[in-house]
């Protein structure tokens, strides 16, 4: 079983990388016999709240925007 969260709207660096979804796994909570993917609704692009640590693996889908160059 998998489920997304948004990423926290953050200013906008070109040739940075720029999360928009988490893409993780919900994880079996032992202690209630349930699979859980729960916490934030909005994560922080530094990966610092509980649900990215609680997830045993995930992607992140974003995007990143480099300048045009003109020839």
């Amino acid at each position: 079983i998998y489920g997304t969260r948004a990423f926290k709207t953050t200013e906008i660096k070109t040739g940075e990388f720029i999360p928009l979804v988490l893409f993780g796994s919900y994880w079996l909570d032992k202690e209630f016999s349930i699979f859980r993917f729960c916490g934030e609704n909005e994560l922080s692009a530094d990966l610092s709240d509980y649900l990215t640590k609680s997830v045993p693996y995930f992607y992140i889908i974003g995007v990143q925007i480099e300048p045009s160059s003109k020839n």
